[in-house]
């Protein structure tokens, strides 16, 4: 089983990378999960502004922006965050935890699984810090 870390869940819906692309279609979409803690994280960047916009006739631009990225991220697998991962959470020093509290969390999401998910993600050293399994399907490994 898969976990996309909220830039590679960005990039799927933006503007995947023609190795990403590749690498989510062959695998089974049962296999592929987004975290609940990145769906968080989208969503507050797309919030701030309709909230910032609120009174303005903008604020339907970003209405029409929310309702798209909803409908994009019903297509996931959302994994919880749940009493489990927040021990492992618990359990990282503090310098591990200076690699983000978000992607510590996803971290700790995917090792709390049994057995333990694999985190998609270009930042491989900070997710390799936590402990958890990581790939890098962005960029196509060097020939």
């Amino acid at each position: 089983m898969y976990l996309l870390d909220t830039n590679t869940v960005n990039l799927v819906l933006r503007n995947p990378t023609p190795y990403l692309q590749a690498r989510i279609t062959a695998v089974p979409a049962t296999e592929i999960y987004i975290s609940v803690v990145g769906v968080e994280e989208i969503l507050k960047g797309v919030l701030g502004p309709l909230h910032a916009n609120r009174k303005t006739p903008a604020v339907t631009r970003h209405y029409s922006f929310l309702k798209t990225l909803i409908g994009d991220l019903c297509v996931f697998q959302v994994l919880a965050y749940d009493e489990a991962a927040e021990a492992i959470y618990q359990g990282f020093s503090a310098t591990v935890r200076r690699v983000g509290l978000a992607d510590c969390r996803i971290a700790a999401s995917a090792m709390a699984q049994n057995p333990q998910y694999t985190v998609i993600t270009r930042n491989l050293s900070d997710f390799r810090t936590t402990g958890a399994l990581c790939e890098n399907w962005i960029d196509p490994p060097n020939e």
